[in-house]
């Protein structure tokens, strides 16, 4: 499983194995570093079955693909929302590998850089 170190400002994801990208290529849990987001940014809680309305505050992630999106975070499954325009398109333009990392830089509280850094 992917390595996961949080700090203050930053969280890195150390992708170790193919299976590693496959995960993150599908859903950026952030269930092991959650309290690096603000709580306002986590959607009530809903029946399981059904779709949560947006959080109150939106994160906006700015990319090193060259484009930005926002998101909230899904309560139940705690992973970022907006995968399609969000994290599924920057992991298909950045092309990750085994030994790369995964960097989450919070730059305010509601805005992040998502960078990949060769391994």
């Amino acid at each position: 499983m992917a390595r996961i170190s949080p700090d203050e400002t930053t969280a890195r994801i150390l992708l170790e194995t193919q299976e590693d990208i496959w995960f993150w290529e599908r859903r950026f849990n952030v269930f092991d570093f959650l309290e690096f987001f603000p709580a306002e940014s986590i959607t009530e809680p809903v029946p399981e079955a059904n779709v949560p309305p947006p959080a109150s505050l939106q994160l906006t992630f700015e990319t090193d693909a060259g484009f930005s999106f926002q998101t909230d975070i899904i309560r139940g499954g705690f992973y970022l929302r907006n995968q399609t325009q969000g994290t599924r398109k920057w992991m298909a333009a950045v092309k990750p590998k085994p030994g790369d990392t995964i960097e989450i830089t919070r730059l305010r509280p509601d805005l992040f850089k998502l960078t990949k850094i060769a391994g």
